[in-house]
């Protein structure tokens, strides 16, 4: 199977504030400076290397395309299944220092049957939606690596996250999510777009554990 096409490159249009943003949308802003962090185990080795995280779907570029989707009462619910897959399987996320309780995962589930009001423990959701493991690897750090994107999808490491249950493998949803987020943030902000990108990445969420590993290139 040949690699999935890169994604276009985001534009700009999630990175403003959303002035028709309602009074719930406002309490459910991701703080970026709150998740730049990662919230994993530190120093995992391979070999003589310290491992780093490095994410599939920009977390910044997430980060700007929820605050924008969950400011009205029709994006919330279109990012119910996101809240609702990862309350399913957010306890069982490797997740060092924000880890999710069965508090914390019940109330996300509750907040996807009802998008109307601000959820609750938002703090550590915002934690987790920027770093799930299904969106995440783990590898040599950007100096050691002879292909490094920076902040774009990565397209090729996206194959090391390997299948989910039903047969597929993750890069599809990864690559399918990163162009409706992608799409949305580049001005295509429709409903339609925000159920797309939502959906796939909901897939991403059911992955439990760490981040995958993978070798530098020879």
């Amino acid at each position: 199977m040949p690699p999935p096409t890169p994604p276009p490159r985001a534009g700009s249009f999630c990175n403003g504030a959303n002035k028709g943003c309602d009074e719930v949308g406002r309490g459910m802003q991701v703080d970026y400076s709150s998740v730049k962090r990662k919230p994993y185990a530190t120093g995992q080795r391979w070999g003589s290397m310290t491992l780093t995280y490095h994410h599939l779907v920009g977390k910044k570029l997430i980060s700007d395309w929820w605050n924008d989707v969950v400011c009205t009462a029709e994006g919330r619910q279109a990012l119910a299944p996101l809240a609702e897959a990862i309350g399913e399987h957010a306890t069982q996320y490797n997740n060092k220092n924000k880890h999710a309780s069965k508090t914390d995962a019940d109330a996300w589930r509750e907040w996807a049957q009802n998008t109307d009001t601000k959820m609750k423990s938002f703090y550590k959701f915002q934690q987790i939606v920027t770093w799930m493991p299904g969106d995440l690897v783990r590898g040599p750090p950007p100096g050691e690596r002879k292909s490094d994107p920076g902040s774009e999808f990565d397209h090729e490491v996206a194959w090391y996250r390997g299948c989910l249950s039903d047969g597929k493998a993750v890069a599809t949803y990864l690559t399918a999510a990163a162009h409706a987020i992608r799409g949305y943030c580049d001005g295509d902000a429709t409903i339609v777009r925000a159920q797309e990108g939502a959906n796939n990445m909901a897939k991403v969420a059911t992955i439990q554990g760490d981040a995958a590993p993978f070798r530098p290139k020879e």
